[in-house]
């Protein structure tokens, strides 16, 4: 018995190729075709990751990483995978900041949306951060604080949710837990099918569905806990 099941992105494109009658079991995938449906798979899986969408609800709480930032005497860092102020994938979004002092005494900073940000009238005042605001570009993820950090031996303490590794070769299993690969294999059959010019069957259909409803009950969302006591 285990509980170690994995599945490759190249059987999840056979799944998907038979639910549409495309191939028969067993059937092999021309080389060629194998290679444009890793395009669109890869396209799938990284739709997919946001945190608030209608198909998977949620965080993808597997996809969590956290990082230390050194800080510097400035306010913008950049995150990138190579030459920023912190080399690493570019967080497709930031959970949390704390700010760690010395002795290890973590304070968690609040975010700010866009509009908050631009609002600061000074931005190049020196203080100890309390706010945050992060803004994904294509090459670089670049996270503000509210003000230039006047102690930069503390540490900005990082959790993000990173996106999923790319699907290149045979071996490379998606990067998706358990219980989202019915739906992710019901999805590509939806995707494929229009490529190959065919109509999507009723029960691919009818399966997304059920799937997707069972996976956005199964995995939490974003929100925050809250507890009410029962009212006397």
């Amino acid at each position: 018995m285990s509980t170690d099941f994995s599945i490759t992105g190249d059987r999840v494109i056979r799944k998907a190729l038979q639910k549409i009658g495309v191939i028969a079991v067993g059937e092999p995938v021309p080389s060629d075709e194998l290679a444009d449906c890793r395009i669109t798979l890869n396209i799938l899986l990284k739709n997919l990751m946001g945190g608030s969408n209608p198909v998977f609800g949620g965080l993808k709480t597997w996809m969590r990483e956290r990082q230390s930032l050194t800080l510097d005497s400035k306010a913008k860092y950049t995150l990138a995978p190579s030459g920023g102020d912190l080399d690493t994938d570019i967080p497709i979004k930031i959970v949390s900041v704390r700010l760690k002092d010395t002795d290890d005494n973590e304070t968690v900073l609040t975010e700010m949306s866009a509009g908050e940000y631009e609002e600061i009238g000074k931005k190049n005042q020196t203080s100890t951060p309390t706010r945050w605001f992060y803004e994904r570009h294509i090459a670089a993820g670049y996270l503000y604080f509210d003000v230039i950090p006047s102690d930069v031996t503390d540490v900005a303490e990082l959790t993000y949710l990173r996106t999923t590794n790319d699907i290149d070769d045979a071996s490379d299993s998606i990067e998706f837990s358990l219980e989202y690969y019915r739906p992710v294999i019901n999805l590509l059959a939806i995707d494929l099918a229009s490529e190959y010019e065919m109509e999507v069957p009723a029960s691919v259909l009818t399966a997304t569905q059920q799937s997707t409803e069972l996976v956005n009950h199964f995995e939490p969302d974003d929100s925050d806990a809250f507890f009410q006591p029962e009212a006397d």
